[in-house]
């Protein structure tokens, strides 16, 4: 006799539910059974999916992966609104707060699709890698040479400004240049150090890379 599924299954749009006998749970995100489109509701809903995946004994085993062979290829930032304004700013930093904690309460092997990708692709394209390499350097001159700062010297870049709000303007300014640059602020970091956290990847060219500091210098100096 099959046991019946737990209503969590069924609850939630973009993720699909299939647990096999041995409590193996496959959960995989979707936009309408294609790769996923994240948005602000997936970001809400979330935070419950993965407490209740945890709650559930009956997963032995947790495997995280994405229709058509993708993870997460999109988000929709537009539905997540002002997050220039800290009533919207606040939600999102909570749920992706509780996001974190509820994935490590699952007591149970936790596997990500996308972890076996990467190192796959880790192995064989040694030419992303190099890549990168050479983007983290060009971002180091050029961030010294356009914004006058120094960086961590490798692909997360973070942008020490202080003040909270301010952090939070110069992130929303960058997000209207089209840049998907975020504000982190305490209890994330100490007080009076907000920042910006800024993440090159290999797929980024030099001339994006030199229009992001470039926005990031003229609005340093609009909100100095």
């Amino acid at each position: 006799m099959q046991a019946k599924e737990p209503g969590y299954f069924a609850a939630y749009r973009s993720l699909k539910f299939t647990r096999d006998g041995q409590g193996v749970l496959i959960v995989e995100f979707h936009t309408k059974g294609g790769p996923l489109t994240f948005t602000a509701q997936d970001h809400t809903d979330f935070v419950e999916a993965f407490y209740r995946i945890a709650q559930d004994r009956e997963n032995k085993i947790v495997i995280l992966t994405g229709a058509g062979g993708e993870f997460i290829p999109r988000i929709d930032f537009s539905s997540f609104g002002n997050v220039a304004d800290p009533a919207v700013w606040s939600q999102v930093h909570d749920e992706g707060a509780q996001i974190l904690e509820n994935l490590a309460n699952i007591r149970v092997p936790l596997i990500a699709a996308v972890t076996r990708v990467a190192l796959e692709i880790s192995r064989t394209r040694p030419e992303r890698r190099e890549r990168l390499a050479s983007l983290v350097a060009y971002s180091n001159r050029e961030l010294q040479a356009r914004c006058g700062l120094t960086s961590s010297r490798s692909h997360i870049l973070p942008i020490i400004v202080g003040a909270d709000g301010k952090a939070v303007a110069l992130a929303g300014a960058l997000q209207q240049c089209g840049f998907d640059v975020r504000a982190i602020r305490p209890p994330t970091v100490a007080e009076g150090t907000a920042r910006l956290r800024i993440a090159l990847s290999a797929n980024l060219s030099e001339s994006v890379i030199a229009e992001l500091f470039d926005a990031l210098a003229e609005n340093m100096r609009r909100l100095s």
